[in-house]
């Protein structure tokens, strides 16, 4: 529209200027008169030019705004890929951990936070704008959202919030989606808005664009080991970007125990990174890493290994068991919680156990021996005759069977 208007101009103010030259030349000039053709040509002319000054200005103002926006566009591009690169290592260690798809884990951050530079997300550490329950006795901040001044998380370390966003997905609501496979990210998009994630109707389109945009899925076929830490160079960048917009810090402690979404997880952080933004990276995991993890068994009973920072409740998120049946498993109270090393069922223990008798080593428990045997703690106080909360002898036989 802009080329034919001024392709117009041109064609019609040279045809007045022509005629004007002409008459002005061959007339008014030998005349020495004015003549009423040469004005009204005058005036067109005039008015043409008028109309190209207005154009021009135009065509300047469009200019500037094309350039602008291609501009934005790259520097959100930039922008972009550089959270990715960032937290890439982070997502794809939680899809190991807890087998969420990490182009799905690294759209939501992207979308919720902005990349990382939304107000919350520089607060707070908080990239997917989870908000305190009940049981949360973390840091707080408050942010307007549904609601003026709700109560959202802090996170000492990135890393956390997206510990805690994997936990969250681990819940009941939404255990139809570990029934996807992990690569196919457009079935958890529409399932996470399915299982009432968001209530925006467009939620699933815009993770599966960003996805496709910026090539997640990659992500979704690789190991730990596989995926490129980011180069000094691109933590400086991302560094200097998140200082620009920030304009408070978080407390910089050199431990902290965060309590953590659906399950009060307590996590300790080595060292605080709210002054950099940067995510603690998780660390690629060896075979024995891996191993302690798996699901073990014995007695045909099927159990795992307690971390130091592992809750009745983080281990019932992460292998989608109500938490008072996961105590039920281990007939523990309601107080008490797993200690490193020790055993934590995923089902109940039998009644009796694999041998006929177990000899008790010194510093045994009954609770201990119960565990290590998978046989029912009231089992085997039963078996043995020994009044509940007792404790055997080391040498001491203890029944197993009936």
């Amino acid at each position: 529209m802009l080329l034919y208007e001024l392709s117009k101009f041109y064609a019609i103010n040279g045809f007045f200027k022509t005629i004007n030259s002409r008459l002005v030349t061959k007339k008014c000039v030998v005349e020495k008169k004015d003549c009423f053709i040469c004005a009204i040509c005058v005036f067109f002319v005039t008015l043409q030019e008028i109309r190209f000054c207005i154009m021009r200005r135009y065509l300047f103002v469009l200019s500037a705004c094309v350039c602008a926006s291609v501009f934005a566009v790259g520097q959100q591009l930039q922008m972009y890929s550089d959270y990715i690169a960032v937290f890439a290592p982070t997502a794809v260690a939680q899809m190991e951990e807890h087998g969420i798809p990490a182009s799905i884990t690294l759209a939501q951050g992207l979308l919720e936070s902005g990349a990382g530079r939304s107000d919350l997300t520089q607060r707070s550490n908080n990239h997917f704008g989870i908000k305190c329950t009940s049981d949360w006795t973390g840091k707080t901040t408050a942010h307007d959202d549904d609601k003026l001044k709700e109560c959202f998380r802090v996170y000492d370390d990135p890393s956390e919030s997206y510990r805690d966003h994997s936990l969250f997905l681990k819940r009941n609501r939404y255990s139809s989606l570990f029934e996807l496979d992990k690569t196919d990210y457009r079935g958890w998009a529409h399932g996470l808005k399915r299982c009432g994630y968001a209530t925006d109707p467009n939620y699933p389109t815009k993770l599966i664009k960003l996805i496709e945009d910026y090539n997640l899925s990659k992500y979704d076929k690789m190991s730990l080991k596989d995926v490129e830490e980011p180069s000094e160079e691109l933590k400086s960048r991302y560094v200097n970007s998140m200082k620009k917009k920030t304009s408070s810090s978080l407390p910089s402690t050199t431990t902290s125990k965060t309590a953590q979404k659906d399950g009060s997880q307590l996590i300790t952080t080595k060292k605080s990174s709210s002054e950099t933004g940067m995510p603690e990276l998780p660390q690629k995991q060896t075979m024995g890493s891996i191993s302690e993890r798996k699901i073990r068994s014995t007695n045909g009973c099927k159990y795992i290994i307690a971390r130091g920072d592992d809750t009745y409740a983080v281990i019932s998120a992460e292998y989608n068991i109500a938490e008072n049946r996961l105590r039920d498993f281990n007939e523990a109270g309601r107080k008490s919680e797993p200690k490193r090393g020790e055993r934590v069922y995923l089902q109940h223990k039998k009644n009796h156990g694999s041998q006929s008798t177990h000899v008790v080593k010194a510093g045994e428990t009954m609770r201990k021996i119960a565990q290590e045997e998978g046989i029912k703690l009231s089992k085997l106080y039963s078996y043995n005759s020994v009044a509940e909360g007792d404790q055997p002898e080391a040498g001491q036989v203890l029944r197993l069977k009936r």
